[in-house]
């Protein structure tokens, strides 16, 4: 018999850091105990905003980056669009 595991990351915080490029994304992806991943992805907010949800579902996601010039386009997304606690440094 085998045992399906679902995972449930209900009410647990999940901390990204984000380091926005042009071309990619450096992201960070933290918990409470522990450096959980870092990698480079697209830069597209749905691509990290799926990867979040398949990866730890039902937890609460808090987003960081730099803004900088023409980045707040991305604090939109991921607050009005994904949901996600977004917090941005000028």
């Amino acid at each position: 018999m085998i045992n399906i595991i679902k995972l449930d990351f209900s009410g647990q915080h999940i901390y990204v850091d984000i380091d926005v490029h042009k071309k990619s994304w450096s992201v960070c992806i933290l918990t409470h105990q522990f450096e959980h991943k870092t990698f480079s992805q697209p830069p597209d907010p749905s691509v990290l905003a799926n990867s979040l949800k398949r990866n730890f579902p039902g937890a609460i996601y808090y987003a960081g980056y730099e803004a900088g010039y023409y980045r707040f386009w991305i604090h939109d997304q991921y607050e009005k669009r994904y949901r996600m606690h977004s917090r941005k440094s000028c």
